[in-house]
């Protein structure tokens, strides 16, 4: 394996060089790719976790959060407000599962 660091006065000067002739705000914008590289795993990693409460909130809050996306509703504007949602409270509410379908006595 090979070390990258200059060895010599010679590596030193022939780095400084093609440091130096790099932009001026090089330095910045490689910051400021890394900065939104970082924030947007951040943003993927906090999405998959509201994801995942949503889940666990069931499969009728999962079928309300796609009906509503679908309906031109903001995708992470709906995450933020099923992420306030607990397991328990849907079930307090009847809201953990479908509504029984309707059922009609048929006529012989």
């Amino acid at each position: 394996m090979t070390d990258s660091k200059p060895r010599t006065l010679e590596d030193m000067a022939t780095t400084k060089c093609a440091l130096s002739s790099l932009p001026v705000d090089f330095g910045v914008e490689a910051l400021r790719l890394i900065g939104e590289s970082t924030a947007e795993v951040v943003t993927g990693l906090r999405r998959q976790r509201q994801i995942e409460h949503v889940h666990q909130l069931g499969a009728r809050a999962v079928g309300e959060l796609l009906y509503e996306v679908s309906e031109g509703g903001d995708l992470d504007r709906a995450l933020d407000a099923y992420e306030r949602l607990t397991p328990d409270l849907l079930q307090a509410l009847g809201g953990d599962c479908f509504p029984p379908l309707p059922i009609h006595e048929v006529q012989r």
